[in-house]
């Protein structure tokens, strides 16, 4: 008997797609204005908000023209001849 009340209550939970396509074809409006205020908000906060940073660091290795095999030895020479 209580099984027959169990299975009562049981619902099955279904996705019907056309009935979800519809429902967001009619609320189109909606989506499109809440991704505008979206993008209009993240672009405040980007402009006003939030403070640039920049940072950069390069190092340029000089190596003999008459060398074809990269060495220690030129690396150690073309660290000290570049400039920080």
């Amino acid at each position: 008997m209580s099984n027959e009340i169990l299975n009562n209550y049981v619902e099955e939970d279904e996705i019907d797609f056309g009935e979800l396509f519809f429902v967001l074809s009619s609320k189109w409006g909606l989506i499109i204005t809440c991704a505008i205020a979206g993008a209009a908000i993240a672009l405040v906060y980007t402009i006003f908000l939030v403070q640039p940073v920049f940072t950069s660091s390069s190092m340029i290795y000089i190596f003999s023209k008459s060398t074809t095999i990269t060495s220690t030895l030129d690396l150690q020479i073309g660290k000290q001849l570049s400039v920080r």
